[in-house]
């Protein structure tokens, strides 16, 4: 006689702990997976696969298991802690239906996801009639988890932010490093000035659609332009992120799983055009890049046989590699701050092949040359420049190898390594460019060791 699903469920769940346990956690997952599909309305399985979704760096996806977990079972301790962990590395900027499109000031009042979760771990834990020992120290740890998550919503609502006044307004007579600069500046201006015209009228919010696309565009171009100094910009442009959402309709905070799937239904009951537009806010307003990158991947493979101009403009190859290199950038960013060294070789690890990636596709690609109809300035900012920081992140990783070397000679070769693609990356970059003096200064301290 067969298993029953419950007894199937069951069966798949014990084998995916103990791939769990191993730390194998793509396996576990797929046998949550299957589990879940014998058995969807088992909070628990909702629950280890969201753990295993949070292991493998996929915070959306292991947020969205979590909460259902607790829409099964509303007093679901765990579940909640999990959705709040998940959030706690990528808040979302908004998660409000169309209705508060009508009710704006309502939407600035919500707190973060993590502040909610862990609010609500708590207060699952505390409503229990007797608490273990275990369960009175998560109750700390989830105080003090909240207290922390409340110290940086209200860190993040005074950012401190630099003037960029010293960029010249207009291009002509710079070098082509600073006409990348002065553009970029340019754009983020334009895209500051659609914001200024953002406005809550009593129940109301009135703005300009594209002003995110407008102000991401210029990030991508050259993140040296993002200096602002209106201390209301992150609030602002968060209503902003809502409007445009709401009006169109876009993904808010969805995983990127779940917006394929929707992303594909939606081209083929609304057509190309809204869904152009939906994508192309929804890509803007991923805060976490990872993300946007994965479904602009996931896009041009899908639809690879759609004409360019349907398609829109963030599946073109440079928008894709704009946002590949400011993953990169905030990747390198994030290892500077590691200290510990299997965290820090892990993600030089991934880092180095996203590097292999950009590199591979730049030498694939037509580089237009540097006099032709969209100026050196194009060419720096979705060649050069991407090329430089691809070369410098192998660089570090083969720089962080050679600190980790069994032997000296290894380390010497490592280091010979590290240096010659320091090299190639200030190659890609003008001479005066304040990146090529520092990647010589890098190359010629490897070549020393």
């Amino acid at each position: 006689m067969p298993p029953s699903n419950a007894d199937l469920a069951a069966q798949l769940k014990k084998q995916g702990h103990t791939y769990f346990i191993k730390g194998q956690y793509g396996i576990a997952e797929d046998k949550y997976s299957k589990a879940l599909q014998a058995d969807p309305s088992n909070a628990s399985l909702w629950c280890s696969r969201s753990a295993c979704r949070l292991k493998s760096s996929r915070f959306l996806d292991a947020a969205s298991d979590a909460i259902k977990a607790t829409e099964i079972n509303s007093q679901y301790t765990k579940a909640y802690a999990r959705a709040a962990l998940a959030y706690d590395v990528h808040p979302p900027p908004f998660t409000c239906d169309v209705s508060i499109l009508n009710s704006s000031r309502k939407a600035l009042d919500l707190p973060m996801q993590n502040i909610k979760f862990w609010e609500r771990a708590i207060q699952t834990l505390r409503g229990k009639d007797q608490m273990t020992s275990e369960e009175t120290n998560q109750l700390s740890d989830f105080e003090k988890l909240l207290a922390k998550a409340k110290e940086a919503q209200d860190n993040s609502e005074s950012p401190q932010m630099e003037n960029c006044e010293a960029v010249v307004d207009k291009g002509y007579g710079l070098e082509p490093w600073a006409r990348i600069l002065s553009h970029a500046y340019l754009e983020l201006k334009t895209g500051l000035s659609m914001l200024e015209t953002l406005r809550v009228d009593g129940s109301k919010i009135f703005g300009r659609l594209g002003t995110v696309e407008q102000i991401s565009n210029a990030i991508l171009k050259d993140r040296r332009c993002f200096n602002v100094t209106d201390t209301k910009f992150l609030e602002n442009i968060r209503t902003q992120m809502l409007f445009e959402a709401n009006v169109t309709s876009a993904w808010k905070s969805e995983s990127p799983n779940m917006i394929k799937k929707e992303a594909v239904e939606r081209q083929g009951c609304d057509g190309w055009e809204k869904v152009k537009l939906v994508l192309s806010i929804t890509t803007s307003q991923v805060e976490k890049i990872t993300n946007a990158v994965e479904i602009i991947k996931w896009g041009r493979e899908v639809w690879r046989d759609v004409p360019r101009e349907k398609r829109g403009g963030i599946f073109k190859e440079t928008f894709l590699r704009g946002a590949q290199n400011l993953l990169l950038d905030t990747k390198l960013a994030t290892v500077m701050v590691t200290s510990v060294s299997k965290e820090r070789a892990v993600l030089l690890e991934k880092i180095s092949q996203d590097a292999d990636e950009v590199i591979a596709g730049i030498d694939a690609a037509a580089a237009p040359p540097y006099d032709g109809e969209e100026g050196p300035e194009f060419r720096m900012a979705f060649y050069d420049y991407p090329k430089a920081t691809a070369y410098s992140a192998k660089a570090l990783y083969y720089t962080e190898r050679a600190r980790h070397a069994f032997d000296e000679q290894e380390g010497m070769k490592l280091h010979g390594i590290a240096s010659d693609l320091y090299f190639y990356a200030a190659d890609c970059l003008p001479d005066d460019d304040e990146n090529h003096i520092d990647y010589l200064i890098f190359a010629a301290i490897n070549l020393k060791k």
